[in-house]
């Protein structure tokens, strides 16, 4: 995911995506780690389809209801529940869960925890 990316997907979602996720991508692309879902089946990724990005989170935000003030980047925990970042503000760093049994958005803390861990564990197995 590029820069051109990013703003294609907050005009497309009217989101705008923290800097905590943009520093993760940055950071990850560093190291040499593949952040995507094709790269880590397991625990999920970050869509590459920039377009699958947008229509997943659109059908998403059909769940939502109300609440279209997330960014669902393609993380996942393997039960059909996603991760989620709430994305109104650039400062924004606060991570959630998407779940459907039962349905409802989680609070988990910060997402720049949540991407410190996921770099840590990719740096970890390599």
């Amino acid at each position: 995911m590029n820069e051109s990316d990013v703003w294609k997907i907050e005009r497309e979602l009217t989101i705008i995506i923290p800097f905590v996720f943009i520093d993760f991508l940055k950071r990850a692309a560093n190291d040499g780690i593949d952040v995507s879902r094709e790269s880590n089946p397991m625990s999920g990724g970050v869509f590459t389809d920039i377009e699958e990005c947008i229509s997943e989170n659109l059908a998403l935000r059909e769940d939502w209801d109300a609440d279209h003030d997330l960014f669902a980047p393609g993380f996942d925990d393997g039960c059909g529940n996603f991760f989620a970042i709430r994305a109104g503000k650039s400062d924004d760093d606060e991570m959630c869960i998407i779940a459907h049994d039962p349905p409802g958005i989680e609070p988990l803390g910060p997402a720049s925890e949540f991407f410190d861990d996921y770099l840590d564990n990719a740096r970890s197995q390599s």
